[in-house]
């Protein structure tokens, strides 16, 4: 029972995210329902690590009043969501409409079911090298023990003691608490704590990346199915699933973010209707991701010039504020935490003088040694059946930025560079031992990005999308399905 009841804290506040999300008619933009259920879980999880941060700050420990209080909050917020939802309909405002069918929902083709068995088989593959690292390594590997779940007993058993973790050197004090608040909290509702619980967050934040991939790119389409398949390939991506590490949720936020932005540009074409929810929640999701790793602070630029940009292309610049207003609740609890509880640099950042720091940067011999500890390991990315597979998709991502139909594929891409750049600008910098670096962070580094990668490697559109669009003044045609590969003509 206890499995059962850690599983009923994941389910709370991803019924009150749905609801809430249908309130706000979120559906009529985004009408992949994958998308919708993977947003709504993981947004669940996400807000309920915020909300659990301050319950414990004002002296709650996570003991049986913890589990009520969270279990009051979050089917209050799921019943006004409800009753808003209802409301809403009274008045006369009509549902979303459902996803009808459309040219590309025609019959299997032979193609289709190749590409649908190609996926299943890589799924089911997929499956027992996860239930073969659980197996293996039930507590994780190091950093998990050492770090994420080390802070989770922390405040799991300490009570309004549990700060005391933080002045654990050597577990990086300073490292934001999403993924240990997360574990904490379902332990809390399993009475104990389980191993399977910190491994079932990796499972459930690896799913919905799968699931927002090929949602975004649209299940009724070859490319999405393709595009499922290619993410699970690669061995590293699996390992990380039970590794009950931060990696696979940052992953997750920032292919998330940029699917709802994809959509926000599709829906902030001429003649459609505002788009207030879908800003909210590409920058609430952004700014989840600072709350996860300290990576975050990379993600949350990049994707503020995305939504700029989408904002300017579109004439919709004062819009994007409703971006920043999603962003706002984790990063002041991220500035609160980092400012008051645990003022500490991450290690890795340069402590000496700025002006060595920039002699590293335009340093001819240490740039020559760190590519050449990089460059064998972007090639190896992946493990031995998947090598290669980091260059090969970032040329693919390459080749669909290039192509006529590629403008969302830019937007998608822009962020992964970002965060690469930056990667790469702080193996310069850094004073610790680089190579030692390198060898410990630079899989996990590809793997957070990589997701990103799939997505914008498979936004071209279908030959006949654009011709179908209804944007073409094709007011005979059915609706088209939307997945975030489509834009306005």
């Amino acid at each position: 029972m206890t499995g059962f009841s850690a599983l009923v804290g994941v389910v709370l506040p991803a019924v009150a995210v749905w609801l809430t999300m249908d309130a706000c008619v979120l559906g009529r933009v985004i009408r992949s329902r994958t998308v919708l259920i993977a947003l709504a879980v993981c947004g669940g999880l996400g807000l309920s690590a915020l909300s659990s941060f301050w319950l414990i700050a004002n002296g709650t420990g996570m003991g049986p009043g913890f589990v009520l209080a969270d279990a009051i909050l979050w089917t209050v917020v799921g019943s006004v969501a409800w009753w808003a939802s209802r409301r809403r309909l009274g008045a006369g405002h009509q549902a979303p409409p459902r996803v009808a069918a459309s040219p590309e929902a025609l019959p299997l083709t032979t193609t289709d079911w190749l590409v649908r068995g190609l996926f299943i088989l890589i799924a089911l593959m997929a499956v027992g090298t996860i239930v073969k690292g659980y197996w293996a390594l039930p507590h994780g590997e190091w950093d998990a023990w050492a770090v994420w779940n080390q802070k989770a007993r922390f405040l799991a058993r300490g009570g309004r003691q549990w700060i005391s973790a933080l002045a654990i050197d050597w577990s990086h004090p300073a490292h934001p608490l999403l993924v240990p608040l997360t574990v904490a909290r379902l332990w809390a509702y399993a009475g104990r704590e389980i191993t399977l619980v910190p491994a079932m967050v990796g499972i459930v934040f690896g799913t919905a990346t799968v699931a927002v991939v090929m949602g975004g790119l649209g299940l009724h389409r070859k490319r999405a199915w393709c595009a499922g398949a290619v993410l699970l390939a690669p061995g590293t991506f699996l390992q990380h699933w039970t590794a009950q590490q931060a990696d696979i949720p940052l992953a997750f936020f920032m292919v998330a973010s940029l699917v709802v932005l994809a959509h926000t540009r599709i829906s902030l074409s001429p003649g459609t209707r505002d788009t207030q929810a879908l800003l909210l929640v590409a920058g609430g999701l952004a700014s989840f991701a600072l709350w996860t790793k300290n990576e975050g602070m990379l993600l949350l630029g990049a994707t503020a010039l995305v939504a700029s940009a989408v904002g300017v292309r579109s004439g919709h610049v004062g819009r994007v504020a409703w971006w920043a207003a999603g962003v706002v609740p984790a990063l002041l609890t991220v500035l609160w935490f980092k400012l008051t509880l645990a003022p500490v640099a991450p290690y890795y950042l340069p402590e000496g003088s700025w002006l060595s720091a920039i002699e590293r940067l335009f340093d001819h011999q240490h740039r020559a040694v760190i590519n050449a500890a990089l460059w064998p390991r972007w090639i190896g990315w992946g493990g031995p059946g998947a090598a290669g597979a980091a260059p090969l998709i970032t040329i693919a991502a390459a080749v669909a930025v290039l192509s006529r139909v590629g403008y969302v594929a830019r937007f998608v891409v822009a962020v992964p560079i970002v965060m690469l750049a930056g990667d790469y600008a702080m193996y310069l910098l850094t004073e610790v031992d680089v190579l030692w670096l390198i060898a410990t962070t630079f899989d996990r580094l590809v793997l957070q990005v990589w997701p990103s990668l799939v997505l914008a490697a498979f936004l071209v559109g279908d030959a006949n999308e654009r011709a179908t669009s209804p944007h073409r003044g094709r007011s005979a045609q059915p609706p088209v399905h939307r997945d975030c590969a489509q834009e306005p003509a």
